[in-house]
């Protein structure tokens, strides 16, 4: 190959985008009249993602490295997966990207913890969120284990001496009004997240150093490894439609109220009518449980409760873990991992 023939394309091979896919189920899903404010939410959620990618996309087009490119590959490994936005195969080693579109401005302190920072109905929001440079170090370890499985011994004793130089972690930011600011951040935290407008020249300057230590690979090496990450990709085929399966329309989200009708002549007892400030104090409470649990997950709110289980919760006001079971509100995952947490938030309004 001559001077003038090095290979500096971006080759992005097919594959399906699952943030597309999973945007289109949603519309489609809003457009048959389901899902509510949840669906509204996490269609945003989506979309912002999507956007993300895409810069992230138009970024590696344009670098003029000379690279493959596999969007969306999802790696298992025994009871293990990792489901990566972008795997980049260059000539002198892999890069395993995270993708975040977040609005906000985004800071790490020095323990790494990653707080973002936002505007809401003129309210300033802070909140950490879980951690992408994790998210992104646990896909190489998955795929370190994937890769180990079909080696031998001593070739994965070998590969301990370079195998994190050549397969990189690497967190990229798309929000390109957001402010990313590293200068409290571990340094591995910081030497592996970047902004969407500095991953062409973070790409080229790690290629350069790694030139002094290693051989280039062939353009047609790199091909192959790009298809096999692509042929071992096992994709997710989520029905989203379970998730919405009822409307949040108000008409239908509160339960409707049964009479019963006396056999003998009615005694007049009075009744404790409901307290509207409570039930509002109480429906403030859950909303912000939900969305301080969901945002410390890393899911939608839904995965919590939903819009007709927190009716349920107002209704039936369950204080102990014994009668949030008997009432039968959420389902046992959500018991199970969020149902302390729910009759303590319930206890703590109504006391």
């Amino acid at each position: 190959m001559g001077l003038f023939d090095r290979f500096r394309d971006t080759v992005i091979l097919d594959s399906p985008c699952a943030l597309r896919k999973k945007a289109e189920a949603l519309r489609k899903i809003k457009d048959q009249g389901f899902g509510g404010a949840d669906l509204e939410k996490e269609l945003l959620i989506t979309e912002l993602g999507l956007a993300g990618e895409n810069q992230v996309e138009f970024e590696l087009k344009n670098a003029g490295i000379g690279m493959y490119v596999v969007h969306d590959v999802t790696l298992r490994y025994e009871d293990l997966k990792a489901q990566i936005d972008f795997v980049v195969v260059t000539a002198h080693c892999k890069f395993f990207i995270e993708c975040k579109n977040l609005v906000g401005n985004v800071s790490v302190d020095s323990n790494g913890v990653f707080t973002r920072e936002y505007q809401f109905k003129n309210r300033r929001v802070k909140e950490a969120i879980y951690s992408p440079y994790t998210q992104a170090k646990r896909h190489v370890e998955i795929f370190r284990k994937k890769w180990d499985a079909h080696q031998g011994r001593i070739l994965r004793f070998l590969a301990d001496k370079w195998f994190t130089d050549l397969n990189v972690p690497l967190v990229v930011f798309a929000n390109p009004k957001g402010i990313l600011d590293l200068r409290q951040a571990p340094r591995d935290v910081a030497e592996h997240t970047v902004r969407a407008d500095q991953l062409t020249d973070y790409i080229k300057k790690y290629c350069d150093r790694m030139k002094r230590d290693s051989s280039p690979l062939k353009e047609r090496e790199m091909r192959d490894i790009a298809q096999n990450f692509l042929d071992v990709s096992e994709p997710d085929a989520p029905d989203y439609s379970k998730y919405f399966e009822t409307s949040d329309r108000p008409s239908e989200s509160t339960p409707p109220v049964t009479r019963e009708v006396p056999t003998e002549a009615p005694v007049s007892v009075p009744k404790s009518k409901p307290d509207p400030n409570a039930d509002r104090l109480l429906r403030d409470r859950l909303i912000r449980l939900r969305k301080e649990r969901s945002a410390a997950m890393g899911k939608p709110a839904y995965f919590v409760f939903n819009n007709e289980e927190l009716e349920l919760l107002i209704k039936e006001k369950p204080r102990t873990l014994a009668e949030l079971k008997q009432k039968h509100i959420l389902k046992d995952v959500r018991f199970n991992t969020h149902g302390k947490a729910v009759v303590d938030a319930i206890s703590e309004v109504l006391k």
